[in-house]
């Protein structure tokens, strides 16, 4: 197949205008270093042949292209897929609203689904933000009350408590970490950004809300070796 590609692409120069690449042709007569008689016919492959340089510069500058308009992203994941596969129309989507509602269908019936429905689903996105909005609407539709657990932030030297108060550290809310206010309801998804006790309750593991006291969390772990397992969580962890 790459063979025949590329006979295609030596054969039809003229009609991909690789005589238009004046740059390149410039660089190849110009370097000092470049013997052009010891190089056979040139070929010039398009971005259009996956894997050739121009096509791995195409594709970055997309990628940038996301990151100027969105911003820098915590997680960044890529995929290739055909838009017309009847897998991609059955979740296309125009809004948030609208994932929530193909992911967690009846979500405000969540107590009545079981551990292996919530094990099957998640929503991923790029930037912290994303997520704690998709957090906000997602927990608005689950029935009960909220239940909110705050975090104690103190510095580790008392001389900078001056130039560090406690309302500056309760506002920082870096990755990796939870927000100084964690908001949670019954049946909420959960995930563990630290490692409580491996490889059971590892950093990554996707978790349940059974219970919510005020000093333990009471869930059901739905990814690792533990599936199924009803475990308590600290809240001081």
């Amino acid at each position: 197949m790459i063979s025949e590609r590329l006979n295609f692409i030596k054969r039809n120069q003229k009609k991909l205008r690789a005589e238009d690449y004046i740059h390149l042709r410039d660089a190849v007569v110009n370097d000092g270093h470049l013997n052009a008689s010891n190089i056979g016919q040139h070929v010039i492959l398009p971005s259009s042949f996956t894997g050739s340089p121009r096509f791995m510069n195409e594709k970055s500058q997309d990628a940038m292209t996301y990151v100027r308009k969105f911003g820098r992203p915590d997680l960044f994941i890529t995929f290739t897929c055909n838009p017309e596969w009847p897998e991609i129309k059955r979740v296309k989507v125009g809004n948030i609203e609208e994932l929530i509602t193909k992911v967690y269908p009846d979500i405000s019936q969540i107590e009545n689904k079981d551990h292996q429905w919530m094990c099957q689903r998640a929503i991923l996105a790029a930037r912290n933000s994303n997520v704690d909005e998709i957090n906000d609407i997602i927990l608005s539709k689950l029935p009960g009350d909220i239940v909110t657990y705050t975090s104690i932030d103190t510095v580790m030297d008392q001389e900078d408590v001056v130039n560090y108060p406690q309302e500056f550290l309760n506002s920082l809310n870096p990755s990796g970490l939870p927000p100084h206010s964690l908001n949670l309801k019954i049946g909420a998804p959960i995930i563990l950004l630290r490692n409580l006790k491996p490889p059971n309750l590892c950093n990554g593991t996707r978790l349940q809300v059974k219970f919510l006291r005020n000093n333990v969390i009471v869930a059901i772990v739905l990814t690792g070796p533990a599936v199924g397992q009803t475990v308590l969580i600290p809240a001081s962890q």
